[in-house]
C-alpha cells in the first residue's frame, strides 16, 4: 500500500519508503491504521496483493497470495 512519492523520478518498489510501498508484514492486518504523506494531487493511492501467510517482509521473496475483499477508509488530515 502506498501513495505517489515526492518528486518525479522513478523509484524501486523495494525497499518501502515514507510514501509506503512494499509494506508486507504481519502487523498490517484487520484494524490497522497507516499514515502516509500526500505529495501529489489525489495522492495516487495503490494497494497490492493480499497474503494468507508470509514471514515479516517477504524475507524469502514470496508469500501465499490470495484473493479477497478490502474495506478501506481514507481520511485527509490537514497539516497545521
Amino acid at each position: 500500500i502506498g501513495v505517489a512519492p515526492s518528486g518525479d523520478a522513478p523509484i524501486s518498489t523495494m525497499p518501502a519508503g515514507t510514501h509506503g510501498g512494499n509494506l508486507d508484514n504481519k502487523a498490517n492486518g484487520i484494524g490497522s491504521t497507516i499514515y502516509l504523506p500526500i505529495s501529489h494531487p489525489g495522492a495516487l493511492l495503490s494497494i497490492g496483493d493480499m497474503h494468507a501467510s508470509q514471514g515479516d517482509g517477504e524475507i524469502s521473496g514470496t508469500g501465499v497470495e490470495i484473493g479477497g475483499h478490502v474495506l478501506l477508509k481514507c481520511h485527509v488530515i490537514p497539516q497545521k
